[in-house]
């Protein structure tokens, strides 16, 4: 019993120390990382992330004032 307790605890932090880190490290593929190529998928993700919330944006806006 106790070790299906701490191992539940155990994965719920980890689930959350996960999430945490995900925010935080902005990491491709492991193949990416492995050869290289995460230098250039990474200023390539963070393109498309910005044309997304700039699109976003403008539909939030245009939805808005109608």
């Amino acid at each position: 019993m106790h070790g299906a307790c701490f191992a539940t605890v155990r994965s719920t932090r980890c689930d959350a120390g996960q999430r945490v880190a995900a925010r935080r490290l902005p990491r491709g593929a492991p193949a990416d990382v492995y050869f290289g190529r995460h230098y250039a998928v990474l200023p390539e993700r963070a393109k498309i992330k910005r044309q997304t919330m700039q699109k976003r944006k403008k539909e939030y806006l245009a939805e808005k004032a109608a």
